[in-house]
């Protein structure tokens, strides 16, 4: 993201923003700006994959149930 301005207007854009859009409009960069990385929860694939055989288990319970 990059901080521009022209007069008294400033925005935060994304680079292709400016590049395309603001740039031919007068905007001049004043800033560079890193971008930030986010950290997430990330859960680990075994927990994901049990849960995924729970439900099926539950279905195949159902099918059973209703063939009886």
């Amino acid at each position: 993201m990059i901080k521009i301005v022209k007069d008294n207007n400033e925005k935060v854009v994304t680079k292709g923003a400016y590049e395309n859009f603001y740039k031919p409009l007068g905007y001049e960069i004043v800033k560079d700006q890193p971008t930030k990385i986010e950290k997430t929860d990330v859960k680990p694939v075994i927990e994901v994959n049990t849960k995924k055989d729970e439900a099926e288990k539950k279905t195949s319970k159902a099918v059973e149930y209703k063939k009886r």
